[in-house]
Formats: structure tokens, sequence, C-alpha cells
């Protein structure tokens, strides 16, 4: 009796290891139980490190402008990508203190519109986030309000010295 339960047992494995092995065809179930979705919509996502902290987010910021947020292990920024008031890209990298240290990308005036078209990559002091200390970009000029290659350092008692084309 010992021998035929145990017989009994090996079959049923055996049959359960073969069902599933074959996906389930078996037993009439589709290989593919969930479907996958072509597009998945939603304002945020966000991704979260082992300890539950994010780590990196894709979404809207005010005024649904998309941006990509990179963060550090202590949960403050350090890299951000996305697009300014005006839709155009812009790059921020901050320190592991939180600065400001490089920005790349479009600078818009103090009254922004899409007819600004000056770029740039500055870089900052350490806990400097208003003022860049060096940047290289192409900047109107005015009252001409034709392009410029402008290459700009800053001193520490924060005189310019600049090399215009």
């Amino acid at each position: 009796m010992l021998m035929s339960n145990a017989k009994q047992l090996a079959a049923v494995a055996l049959i359960g290891l073969v069902a599933g092995l074959a996906g389930g065809s078996l037993t009439g179930c589709s290989k593919n139980v969930q479907q996958s979705a072509d597009v998945i919509r939603a304002k945020r996502f966000e991704a979260i490190g082992e300890n539950g902290t994010v780590i990196a987010r894709f979404g809207l910021a005010s005024g649904d402008l998309p941006e990509v947020i990179l963060f550090g292990p202590d949960g403050s920024e350090r890299l951000r990508i996305g697009l300014d008031n005006v839709y155009e890209p812009v790059i921020l990298v901050h320190d592991i203190k939180g600065d400001i240290r490089a920005d790349f990308g479009h600078e818009a005036s103090d009254t922004a519109s899409p007819t600004d078209d000056d770029w740039s990559l500055s870089f900052y002091a350490p806990g400097d986030s208003d003022h860049f200390s060096a940047t290289v970009g192409s900047i109107r000029s005015y009252p001409s309000r034709k392009h410029k290659g402008v290459v700009a350092v800053s001193d520490e008692a924060g005189r310019w010295s600049s090399l215009r084309r």
C-alpha cells in the first residue's frame, strides 16, 4: 500500500511538472496570463530603493512641464532634466549638499518668451547657486540682438573677465 501511494504521488508530481513546463496548455490556459499594456498613463512615476526612499522620478512639474529627477541616497536632488516655462530644455546638476553646481540649456530672460534664444553651460561655486562663476554660451547682444559666443569667468571678488566674439 505504501508503494502504491508513492507511485501515485510521483505520477501527480510528473503531470504537474509537465503541465507547468507546457505553460498550462494542458488545461487550456493561455501562456500569457497577464496582458501587457502598450501605453501606461500617469502624471508621475517613481522608482524607490530597497529602503523605500524615492531615487528617481519621471513626471510633470507645475504647469504640466515634463521632468526627470534623480535623487541621492539621502533624498536630495542631484540631477534634474526638464523643460523651462517656454518649453525649452534645461539640465541642473546638484552637489551632495543640494546646491546647483552646473546648468546646461536654454536661458530664459526675466520676461520669458518663446523668442528667447540664449543657450549656455554655467558652473557655480559651492554654496552660491544664485551666481554662476563660469559660463560659455551663445547669447544675444543688445541692442543688435545678434547672437555672440561668450566665455566668462568670475574671480573671488566677483569681477568678471569675458571673451566675446
